[in-house]
C-alpha cells in the first residue's frame, strides 16, 4: 500500500457498490470517491448512521490526478464528521445516478 492510500468505513453494501462501480468503470475507487464526493457537495447533506462497517481501501493509480487523495481529503472534510459517514451520506445523495451511468455502459 502507497502512502497515499487510505481506508474508510463503510456500510457493506455500499462498500460492495462503490467498489464493483469503480470495476466496472475501470478505475480506481480513489478516482470514484472523488467522483462521488464531488457530485454531492452541493447537494443537502443526509443523515448517515453507521450500524455495520466494511473497510473500503482508497487507492489511485496512474490514470489518476495527482492530487486526487488530496481533494478527497478537502471534499471529506466539506462534509464534516465522520469521514466513512460523509461518504456514505454523499453516496446514498449520488447512488441512482452512478449505478444508471454503470447500467449504460
Amino acid at each position: 500500500m502507497n502512502a497515499m492510500n487510505k481506508l474508510l468505513l463503510l456500510p457493506p453494501s455500499a462498500r460492495d457498490e462503490v467498489r464493483d462501480l469503480a470495476g466496472r468503470a475501470g478505475r480506481s475507487t480513489g478516482f470514484v470517491v472523488r467522483r462521488i464526493l464531488a457530485a454531492a457537495a452541493k447537494l443537502p447533506e443526509r443523515a448517515s448512521r453507521i450500524d455495520e462497517a466494511a473497510p473500503l481501501e482508497l487507492v489511485v493509480d496512474e490514470d489518476d490526478a495527482p492530487d486526487t487523495m488530496a481533494r478527497v481529503e478537502e471534499l471529506l472534510r466539506a462534509r464534516g464528521g465522520d469521514p466513512g459517514a460523509a461518504l456514505a451520506s454523499a453516496w446514498a445523495a449520488t447512488r441512482g445516478r452512478f449505478l444508471a451511468w454503470a447500467a449504460r455502459q
